[in-house]
């Protein structure tokens, strides 16, 4: 333990490391790029703890305990840090601290099993360069990165037959999820073989019991006490698990992208871990299942967070490799060995090449859809999301709330909030306990582990739901965000029709060959609020292509985006019937803070297809923009 607290070298890389997780992640937090699932999902389950209950969330449709599914027990441990810091960014930062502190057991086992320093802080570098590890850290929030420092912990405290300890940190490792079972269970394997039987033969039984336990006890438990339908009791999981692993078809046409993904997994340390084959296994008793898995994502891709508990049983087995290789060879003069040297730099060329960090060079990629943005994952906070923030604090704090999968995280500290992507019910069984419906209809997520932008048609059929319900009105809308409220006493009116008499109308403007401007006007109502009436057709077929969608930008003013929501949700353009007048009525207003004066009003319309439609850029345009009139501000 001194050895550990006199290493600088150790100190620095555990603090840049905790600084540039924790840094990555906050940043997508604050820039809207995690999602209400599963971010969401488990603050609000924390937080349900610090109310007094059991790890409810409720973004399905329905109240259901995270120990119904992946009994995920050390979240309970979380709620005194939740209360004092009632954010998700304090499950971020809590994440980067555990995935930094697994370096510390980590180096005292190097330095206990191996000569020298550079060689334990070598193999502490690999660690918190392990590609599979940085990318679990980087996707969201998961309690299989509080698994990893804890069965490190473990590991270490076994390796000195700390018996006490080791049971603490084995219990806290199985208590993050029920299928951390499966590799504790081969540990006790491996220990039985080291020749510590009676530890060995306690680790095998408390995987296997507890694996059982939660399994087949505490996850239907806790699904018939809140009377959820979701896929959470024994026999349901059966069915789930049945077929995530039962499409073998799947697995054969995907064959080459698991293996490429495995190799991501392993690589790093085979060149040194394979004489420590052993300490191989129980991380091959999780990988191999994650990687024939056909769950969504899809599941065995190497940039998802499943495979962050195999990675303290790939270093153990680099230690213990290493340690095999220095007996053999006599290499006991303190310098780190050239196998060493060699899996750091394939470490090191794995996670440049597959970890989207300051050391990949396509960090500094422009963003897909962004016209300001400079990074492929989402690493940008834009001054939109400053104002999704801002616009979100109307929301009030005892309301039901649906909303979409990246609004609801600032959000989420709440009994009741549902996300309309993730709904186990239909949505007309769900809109009647609803107060607030919110959504962004240029939704602009950039996916974190995809490299793109998301789909800004995302929410439309959602929309399109609760604009047709006659308890709901538009409360508020700007820069394509809205807000609808039950009951609310005004709201800004939109309808759709249609009308026969395209062809004997002249146009004011064409988009390109797919629509036509027939007429237009504006009328201004008083407090920065108006009417447009707008006739458009249809220049040819429109129900084969991607829907198309119309923004309005009052020139000069900032975030004053005005969509148009009949035809984005009432009528959308893959229904616009052939040779007839498209009638689109609609209010809006500008921005409370718009400076007076006079306005030009542009319109433009815009392929949903398109990575850049939620910037509604010109690389997604159809056609031109052309300007429809002027707006005064008083």
């Amino acid at each position: 333990m001194r050895q550990t607290w006199k290493s600088p070298w150790l100190w620095a890389l555990v603090g840049l490391a905790f600084v540039e997780m924790v840094g990555l992640s906050l940043i997508r937090f604050y820039g809207f790029n995690m999602r209400g699932f599963d971010l969401g999902n488990i603050s609000q389950s924390v937080w349900s703890v610090t109310q007094g209950r059991p790890l409810i969330m409720t973004s399905i449709g329905s109240p259901v305990s995270r120990l119904s599914g992946n009994v995920e027990i050390i979240y309970l441990l979380l709620a005194p840090i939740y209360a004092l810091f009632p954010s998700p960014a304090a499950l971020l930062v809590t994440q980067a601290a555990f995935y930094a502190a697994g370096a510390l057991p980590l180096y005292r086992l190097a330095r206990r099993r191996l000569a020298g320093e550079g060689t334990a802080v070598l193999i502490a570098a690999i660690y918190l360069l392990y590609p599979v590890g940085q990318t679990a850290v980087l996707f969201e929030f998961h309690a299989d990165v509080l698994a990893m420092p804890l069965l490190l912990l473990a590991i270490e405290a076994a390796d000195r037959r700390a018996w006490r300890g080791y049971a603490l940190w084995l219990l806290l490792a199985l208590s993050c999820k029920f299928y951390v079972a499966v590799p504790v269970a081969v540990m006790g394997f491996v220990l039985w073989r080291r020749g510590e039987r009676r530890a060995g033969a306690a680790t095998a039984a408390a995987g296997i019991i507890w694996g059982l336990f939660a399994f087949l006890v505490m996850r239907p438990l806790f699904a018939a006490e809140i009377t959820t339908p979701v896929v959470a009791a024994s026999g349901g999981a059966v069915r789930f698990y049945g077929v995530t692993f039962g499409q073998l078809d799947l697995v054969r046409l995907t064959a080459a992208e698991r293996l490429a993904d495995g190799l991501i997994v392993f690589m790093p340390v085979l060149l040194v871990g394979w004489r420590a084959l052993p300490w191989l296994l129980p991380a091959a008793a999780l990988v191999l299942p994650v990687l024939l898995g056909n769950g969504p994502g899809p599941i065995y891709d190497y940039r998802y967070h499943h495979y962050a508990v195999a990675v303290p049983f790939l270093l153990a087995a680099l230690v213990y490799g290493l340690e095999q290789l220095a007996e053999k060879r006599a290499v006991k003069n303190g310098r780190p060995p050239g196998y060493l040297i060699l899996s750091f730099i394939i470490t090191l060329l794995f996670n440049v090449a597959f970890v989207d960090t300051p050391l990949n060079p396509n960090f500094y990629a422009a963003a897909p859809g962004s016209a300001l943005g400079r990074d492929s994952s989402g690493y940008r906070i834009a001054a939109r999301d400053q104002f999704k923030r801002d616009w979100l604090t109307a929301v009030p704090p005892d309301a039901v709330v649906l909303t979409d999968n990246t609004l609801g995280l600032p959000l989420v500290n709440r009994p009741t909030l549902y996300l309309a992507e993730q709904l186990t019910r239909p949505l007309d069984a769900v809109i009647d306990e609803v107060d607030v419906a919110l959504f962004d209809a240029l939704f602009d997520f950039v996916w974190a582990n995809a490299g793109r932008a998301g789909d800004v048609a995302h929410d439309y059929a959602a929309i399109g739901q609760v604009m047709r319900n006659p308890d709901f009105r538009l409360a508020a809308a700007q820069d394509g965000l809205l807000r609808f409220e039950r009951g609310a006493a005004a709201g800004l009116a939109a309808q759709v029709e249609t009308r026969p008499g395209a062809a004997e109308r002249p146009l004011l403007a064409q988009f390109d060959d797919a629509i036509g401007l027939v007429d237009v006007t504006i009328e201004a109502r008083g407090n920065n609020r108006f009417q447009m009436q707008i006739d458009w057709t249809a220049l040819r077929p429109l129900s084969s292509a991607p829907p198309l969608i119309a923004v309005s930008r009052p020139g000069g003013l900032a975030n004053a985006r005005i969509v148009h929501r009949p035809t984005l949700a009432l009528l959308p353009t893959t229904a616009w019937p052939a040779d007839q007048i498209v009638r689109e009525t609609f209010e809006f207003t500008l921005p409370p803070d718009a400076a007076p004066g006079r306005y030009p009003l542009f319109v433009g319309w815009y392929d949903t297809d398109s990575l850049f439609a939620p910037a509604t850029a010109a690389r997604s345009r159809v056609g031109d923009e052309v300007q429809i009139g002027w707006l005064t501000v008083p």
